[in-house]
């Protein structure tokens, strides 16, 4: 099952940026392989200090575990702090294998969900 995820970054005019594989987000003696996260920032740049969602949301699904993971599951790690902010537009829930597909428009409105 591991090596079958990918986060494909594409430019203007669908110009291909990037693709990034499990392999290359994770070296071989890597304890964790079966996801691949990307945020609302390109994998190869630091996330800025003031909307650092990666680091957040990777302590998250490594305490959920490959065994708990569900889309339940799943937007429960995106829809917490700080991954849901005030710079959230859409969460989307994808699973390839079924062909299944949902999305939510996001809005945050309280003050406790400014980025810092």
């Amino acid at each position: 099952m591991n090596n079958q995820g990918a986060v494909v970054t594409k430019g203007p005019n669908s110009t291909l940026i990037d693709i990034w594989t499990i392999p290359e987000a994770y070296p071989t003696n890597a304890t964790v392989k079966w996801y691949i996260l990307e945020t609302n920032y390109d994998h190869w740049n630091a996330p800025p200090w003031y909307d650092d969602r990666r680091y957040p949301a990777e302590k998250c699904m490594n305490e959920v575990g490959q065994n708990n993971i569900s889309l339940v599951t799943m937007f429960n790690v995106l829809n917490g702090k700080p991954n849901l902010n005030r710079l959230t537009t859409y969460t989307a829930l994808m699973d390839c294998k079924e062909g299944y597909l949902e999305s939510y428009l996001q809005y945050c409105e309280e003050y406790d969900c400014v980025p810092w």
